[in-house]
């Protein structure tokens, strides 16, 4: 199975005159934003350096392989200092800001692709609870922080180099790059060639159906596994471009698993009736609750977990027997009325389980034919 890394190895010594960019160059810039390079650049757009240079940097650092996300990414920054095609980029423009009070995890960086053409690229969820509470958060109407963030990174960038852009990311990041897309003024719009949508969640519906998201429609390309969970999730008004991974279930987030031929990916006709299931799910769930029995419920479950004092997912999992017991005792311990809230919206999530099953075969629209287009 030929997935990402063979992608660079075979392309690696082709320049962007040479052969064009590709949807598979999207997720590859997609990923680069997930390298933790706050030892490494700078968020100040003048101070630019070398993907080769960065990575080098970064490889010397002695915690290197225990800081990534996942362990392919060591394999992943390696890959890429040594790909002529990647090595030249320039990137600067780094931000990695975290802020419990404030509920917000964002990261991102920009890629000088060539003279006039950059990419931003935008990180996904890290495993900050901080930054799965901000997942959360997406349901509600309002803009979350990381959107805000996102829009006004952009509108800075914009105004600070001249050419054309691709925005992009991959889980979270995906829903980032097309927010800043859709609600940056006109005239920055204009210069947005593509946005990538990487298994990322849509958007509540006032705000997938808002004129400034229509109109960039034709210029978002949304991928996702066959099994996609979190691509699923909220609404969208543009199609998915359906993926196949060599793994199950949520494991199919992981890019690494994406299946690869040659300058293409490897597509499927629709995703699976598991990934129709969760989705249908979901939406079902959420329509039913209004915006504060959403709020209600999102700060009753990480409240919960803000008892155990575990900042991460790693740290929970640690702690796992003793987590769990201090949270269910400050489960038993919440406020009567809003235990019966949160009771009442797990029947409804039950409930919609049952009926999204049974309306697991229905039709989605899927397109092929824009998966070998071009730059």
């Amino acid at each position: 199975m030929a997935n990402i890394f063979d992608y660079i190895y075979s392309q690696g010594n082709y320049s962007f005159l040479e052969k064009p960019f590709t949807h598979i160059d999207g997720l590859v810039l997609s990923r680069f934003s997930y390298i933790p390079f706050d030892r490494v650049l700078s968020a100040d757009f003048d101070r630019k350096i070398t993907v080769r240079q960065a990575a080098e940097r970064f490889l010397n650092y002695p915690k290197a392989d225990s800081s990534v996300f996942l362990p392919d990414d060591i394999n992943f920054i390696r890959a890429v200092e040594k790909s002529p095609r990647y090595a030249q980029m320039k990137l600067f423009g780094y931000v990695n800001r975290v802020n419990v009070d404030e509920k917000k995890q964002f990261a991102v960086l920009t890629a000088e692709v060539f003279k006039g053409f950059y990419f931003v690229s935008f990180r996904g969820t890290d495993n900050t609870f901080v930054g799965f509470r901000e997942d959360f958060d997406m349901c509600l109407e309002e803009p979350v922080p990381s959107q805000t963030d996102a829009l006004e990174y952009f509108e800075d960038l914009a105004k600070r180099v001249r050419g054309s852009f691709i925005l992009g990311g991959h889980s979270k990041g995906g829903n980032l790059a097309v927010y800043a897309a859709a609600f940056c003024s006109k005239k920055v719009q204009e210069r947005v060639v593509r946005i990538y949508n990487i298994d990322g969640p849509g958007f509540p519906s006032k705000l997938a159906q808002h004129p400034d998201y229509l109109r960039i429609c034709p210029k978002i390309y949304t991928f996702v596994p066959q099994s996609s969970v979190i691509g699923m999730l909220l609404e969208r008004s543009e199609s998915e471009i359906v993926i196949h991974s060599t793994y199950w279930g949520l494991l199919q987030h992981d890019i690494y698993s994406w299946e690869i031929d040659g300058e293409s990916f490897v597509l499927q006709d629709s995703t699976t009736k598991f990934s129709k299931i969760v989705g249908n799910t979901i939406k079902s769930w959420t329509l039913k609750m209004d915006r504060e029995e959403k709020r209600q419920f999102i700060n009753f479950v990480f409240d919960l977990i803000a008892s155990t004092n575990a900042g991460t997912i790693d740290a929970f999992a640690q702690g796992l027997p003793k987590n769990l017991w201090t949270a269910f005792r400050s489960f038993t311990h919440a406020d009567k009325n809003i235990r019966h809230v949160v009771y009442k919206d797990m029947l409804s999530l039950f409930s919609s389980a049952v009926k999204s099953t049974g309306s697991a075969l229905a039709p989605i629209h899927r397109s092929k034919n824009e998966e070998n287009d071009n730059l």
